[in-house]
């Protein structure tokens, strides 16, 4: 297990929590961050609320979630990916709270086009420049005679977008009974990540649009293809719905008190104060209070580690040679992800604005 930090805490509320998966960050974090940051900060609209300096920090802080996540990326893509992740961040901000309706609309109706290059930005809109710019990136990575990664990570986050476009009702997906039901409506739900890179389809639709783009983020930032018969393994495909539920709850723990705070300010303003969280859900499933809510989810979080383990060395058994090796540099690849997208939910400022 990888040892904890100084702080162990983020909440008087919520505990400390370890992980069995492995963290650290790229390499070549610091130039990175600053790069994207920049170019976001140069690109990227500001809010009329903003005070100077604000976009450069938060920028950086979203963009360090695919430091952690990725970490062994190759040098000549992780800028890309560094900077889709945040871009991903923001338009989630956007469409919560900054657009009108009539925006969505009209970026969502040209999105497809946008992100494969069929369709030219509207003069002067910085959002769709962005987009075109960045997803280009992945395009031109494509050589004949390999697989597409690049298209296939852009096609990827026009289905996450599609299917956040349609998620299910708030109201419905709080209301659940169960922590499994709940999981299971906030599959799809989870990303308009990332809400973590996070928030978020393998099998259970895959179940989540938001992490079957992150898989195949990864793929393209490791340049690592995964041959057919190995992704259709069955324990394949297990450790990638245990591995995106690890995800999501990690999600929950930590953007939970500013989930709650957002919901009391929303309340007074007349408008929807509905907290989408796990917590709610088990404290009225268990008739629990908060506390020990945290801890029967953590504990979840750890059975979910220990059985992604399990399958990992089944794996590794199963198969020899070069498949052996790639199945290997996936699973590796995997438990860095949400090593790291825990690691940087315990300091990132989106989760701990009194951080900034």
């Amino acid at each position: 297990m990888t040892g904890p930090p100084t702080v162990k805490a983020w909440s008087a509320s919520i505990p400390y929590l370890e992980t069995r998966f492995p963290y650290m960050e790229h390499k070549n974090t610091a130039q990175v961050l600053n790069d994207v940051a920049q170019y976001l900060c140069d690109n990227w609209p500001r809010k009329t609320s903003d005070k100077p300096g604000d976009p450069f920090i938060l920028h950086r802080d979203n963009a360090a979630f695919i430091t952690y996540a990725l970490p062994g990326g190759l040098k000549g893509r992780i800028e890309t990916t560094t900077l889709v992740g945040a871009v991903a961040f923001l338009l989630d901000d956007a469409v919560e709270s900054q657009w009108t309706l009539a925006e969505k609309k009209q970026l969502f109706g040209r999105i497809s086009g946008l992100v494969l290059g069929t369709t030219t930005p509207i003069p002067r809109n910085q959002y769709e420049a962005v987009i075109v710019d960045v997803f280009a990136r992945f395009r031109a990575t494509d050589k004949p005679g390999h697989p597409a990664l690049g298209v296939k990570c852009c096609d990827e986050f026009i289905r996450w977008v599609n299917t956040a476009t349609k998620q299910k009702n708030r109201v419905y997906i709080s209301s659940q009974d169960s922590l499994e039901e709940y999981i299971e409506c906030r599959y799809t739900d989870v990303g308009v990540w990332y809400r973590v890179f996070i928030q978020v389809v393998l099998e259970l639709q895959l179940k989540s649009a938001c992490f079957r783009w992150t898989y195949s983020l990864l793929c393209w930032g490791y340049d690592l293809s995964l041959p057919e018969h190995i992704q259709d393994d069955p324990d394949m495909r297990a450790v990638d719905i245990i591995g995106a539920r690890h995800a999501m709850l990690v999600n929950d723990l930590f953007s939970y008190d500013v989930e709650v705070n957002a919901a009391k300010e929303n309340s007074k303003s007349g408008v929807d104060n509905m907290v989408v969280n796990a917590i709610p859900v088990v404290m009225k499933e268990k008739s629990l209070k908060e506390e020990e809510a945290v801890k029967l989810i953590s504990s979840h979080i750890h059975q979910l580690e220990d059985e992604f383990l399990e399958i990992e060395a089944k794996l590794n058994a199963k198969y020899s040679g070069d498949d052996q090796k790639t199945c290997g540099r996936y699973i590796t690849a995997l438990k860095h992800l949400f090593g790291g997208n825990l690691e940087w939910s315990r300091h990132c400022v989106r989760y701990h604005p009194a951080a900034e």
